[in-house]
This record gives C-alpha cells, structure tokens and sequence, in this order.
C-alpha cells in the first residue's frame, strides 16, 4: 500500500466464500472516497481467495494478502491494524456490510469531535436463515458494561 488514506478498512476472512462477496460489495460502494481496503486472508480453504482477487481487481484502494499459514482470529485481526497506514482504523468482518454513506458519516464525526477515540454506529443483526432483523445494537447496549466480555456477550 503506497498511497496514504484517510481510512483503512480492515477485513479479516478465513473460509469467508458465503458472506465476504456482499461485504466487498459494501465497501466498494461506499459514498466516501479516500479509504483503502486492507484484506487478510487466513488460509481459506474454500474459493475466498478468488472473491479478494475479483475486487482487488476492479479497486485500485483494495489491496490483499493471503497468509502461508492459518494465523487464527486473533493474530489475523491484530495483522490487519498492524499494517495499516491510515489516519483511521476501522475493522469490517467478512459478513458486515456496510451503508454507502456508513465510511462518510464515521468521518465527519470523528473530525467534528477531535479529542474522540471511537465512532460507533447502530448495527442490525439479522437471521442468518431467513435475514429478518433481530436486533440493532446501539452504544446504549454497551455502555453500563464494565467488562470487554460483558460488552461482547450483550452485543452478541
């Protein structure tokens, strides 16, 4: 990644062939131009590496790299943020998408309130079966939770 952007979003995926199509999708529609697209790819085993390829393709902001070995979540997520070069950070999982304006909106705030560390925005969660939605959290949902894993049960 040689230019510098605004933005990077990180996209860790690993077997993510059902759901990472829709999610590329998102962010290549995004309102919000001046962010890149950083994708690391845990040794899939099915054709994810094929999806990546397509966008990066077709987006001279998307850029990928598909790892030797499986690193695990963890590892994958933290080598995302590690080789980002960006003003902002922000993580997409290979089965979030995105509203078009979803990058411009995080922007501007972030910008009006500069002594702010997050933005988070209200995010459905939907019936993987039949995907109706089931409930949207909001930095309400979270914010009387002490611990990280309190805050991640009740997103959950």
């Amino acid at each position: 990644m040689l230019n510098y952007y605004d933005i990077c979003v990180g996209v860790s995926t690993f077997n993510g062939a059902k759901t990472l199509e829709k999610t590329l999708k998102s962010l290549e529609e995004q309102s919000f131009k001046n962010f890149s697209v950083l994708i690391s790819d845990d040794n899939s085993e099915d054709n994810t590496a094929e999806i990546i390829k397509y966008f990066t393709k077709r987006n001279t902001n998307f850029f990928y790299e598909i790892n030797e070995k499986n690193l695990g979540m963890v590892s994958n997520y933290n080598k995302v943020f590690k080789d980002s070069n960006s003003k902002y950070f922000v993580w997409v999982d290979q089965d979030d998408y995105r509203e078009k304006d979803f990058l411009k909106d995080c922007y501007n705030k972030i910008e009006k309130y500069p002594n702010a560390s997050l933005v988070f925005a209200h995010t459905g969660i939907r019936n993987k079966k039949n995907d109706k939605l089931m409930h949207i959290n909001t930095i309400r949902s979270i914010s009387d939770k002490k611990t990280v894993t309190e805050r991640y049960k009740n997103l959950l």
